[in-house]
């Protein structure tokens, strides 16, 4: 990869450099940070706006950062009920974890009780009413990351797949919000080396585009906590 003339190596594995380098965005309120390196900064040039329009024009991947659409959850659909047994994403996995014996409510259609251990704090739970099905990697967070040029039926399957999703304890859950794991990471600390790691395998799966710095950030928080 080249960077104004200058050859840039990756700071992961082949599969992360050939995948994980994607948009580029630019803030109103910070510096640029051109995540592809494929030219110099528009800016860098001193023949200056003519020249970054054609920058722009020629180089289609560049996006600015405030030209992503808001943030919409509705895009993403509500927990589907792929096999139309009336238990949709959230009571099937919460069927699936529980290690105990569950109880269903009248209808037959939601998980009430059970017996699941929360890997974000390694504690026990027993009333389903307690956990959230949280998204590893955040609704949101992809959102900001290429979600938004997927088609709809892209973003209800990234929200309804399982991989993505732990139940855990509500209120772990909420503090966690849309943040990815340079900003948070679970309390139970013998689980963050998995919960990193399995993050970044969901980050490669659906080819989210990360920045240079978010990546190798990303990368020594790995090496930090799988060490």
């Amino acid at each position: 990869m080249f960077n104004g003339g200058n050859l840039i190596h990756p700071t992961t594995d082949s599969e992360i450099s050939s995948r994980c380098h994607g948009i580029q965005t630019r803030t109103k309120t910070s510096s640029a940070r051109w995540q592809i390196g494929l030219t110099p900064k528009p800016t860098d040039n001193p023949r200056g706006g003519a020249w970054e329009l054609l920058f722009f024009l020629i180089n289609p991947l560049v996006v600015l950062a405030e030209n992503i659409p808001n943030y919409d959850r509705e895009l993403f659909g509500r927990w589907a009920d792929e096999d139309r047994n009336c238990l949709n994403t959230r009571h099937e996995m919460l069927a699936e974890l529980s290690t105990g014996l569950i109880h269903y409510s009248a209808n037959g259609c939601r998980v009430v009780k059970g017996r699941w251990l929360d890997p974000y704090t390694d504690q026990i739970f027993r009333e389903s009413s307690d956990l959230d099905i949280d998204h590893l990697v955040p609704l949101y967070w992809a959102w900001q990351r290429g979600a938004w040029v997927w088609s709809n039926d892209m973003r209800k399957k990234f929200s309804n797949d399982r991989r993505n999703l732990f139940a855990v304890d509500d209120g772990v859950n909420r503090a966690k919000s849309a943040d990815g794991p340079l900003d948070w990471l679970p309390p139970h600390e013998e689980f963050r080396c998995q919960y990193v790691s399995r993050f970044w395998r969901i980050v490669l799966t659906y080819e989210l585009k990360v920045s240079h710095e978010e990546n190798h950030a990303m990368e020594q928080q790995r090496k930090s906590l799988c060490n």
